[in-house]
């Protein structure tokens, strides 16, 4: 049994890669000029399985299936975590109040995306290991952005999250210095500006969000690792950077 569903795997010419990651499973075939591809997904989008092995089940007629063609193939791929290409828009499962002059740590989840790549560095795909539902955040239909939708029931404790090989965990800290309760139905959670780590789970780095005493917000990435355990490792960079202005904007404008 596979201990990570991610790094370099050598695949012999003829045979089949298979992983299984969460709701998604994937079929890797190498022949001599090209590799296929075949993808399927279960509807459980918190589904615990991991595997990685070269003795794979039969491949799904009805999965979806692409084709990689190069003058030859590499006998080497690498599989690598990445956070979604676009924001979260995550609206808590019930209405969250912090209270004047007090914190609250709430840890989110969010579902990974795998990079395939061959030996050579070559991106052949990024793909979700699940698909979320697209939302949009903006005033009006002609001003925002395209983001994914997600639900969290805003987990306190750190000890209360499971093993979830496909989803990826953040830190929020919220700071209430303003004279009235601050309000948290939904915020927009933009990943794709934040770095990849692992260790007991996969990290994002952290980020901090302040109500002023104004009631102004600022937002922003803390660096590094979230320091969970003493042995995280650096996973892989931000999918998109993001300057400090923007991503208190598009965080902090939907807190209150």
């Amino acid at each position: 049994m596979a201990t990570a569903w991610w790094g370099d795997f050598r695949i012999p010419e003829g045979a089949t890669q298979y992983w299984r990651i969460g709701p998604l499973s994937l079929w890797l075939h190498r022949s001599e000029r090209e590799y296929r591809l075949h993808e399927q997904r279960d509807s459980d989008p918190f589904d615990p399985r991991m595997e990685a092995s070269l003795e794979p089940p039969p491949t799904p007629p009805e999965g979806k299936c692409q084709r990689f063609l190069m003058e030859r193939t590499f006998p080497s791929v690498r599989l690598t975590p990445r956070c979604a290409d676009r924001p979260f828009l995550v609206k808590t499962a019930t209405p969250l109040s912090v209270l004047v002059g007090e914190k609250a740590t709430i840890y989110v989840s969010t579902p990974a995306w795998v990079q395939l790549e061959s030996s050579d560095a070559r991106i052949l795909c990024t793909l979700p290991t699940r698909q979320p539902n697209a939302a949009w955040f903006g005033a009006n239909t002609r001003e925002g952005e395209l983001c994914f939708a997600s639900a969290t029931r805003a987990i306190l404790e750190r000890a209360e999250l499971e093993p979830r090989p496909a989803r990826l965990y953040t830190m929020v800290f919220i700071e209430n210095h303003a004279e009235v309760p601050l309000e948290v139905l939904r915020f927009k959670l933009p990943v794709n500006a934040l770095e990849l780590y692992h260790g007991e789970h996969l990290w994002t780095q952290s980020v901090l969000v302040e109500r002023r005493k104004d009631l102004s917000i600022d937002a922003r990435v803390l660096t590094g690792p979230p320091g969970i355990v003493a042995d995280e490792r650096f996973v892989s960079g931000a999918v998109a950077k993001s300057s400090d202005n923007l991503f208190r904007r598009t965080l902090g404008a939907l807190l209150g």
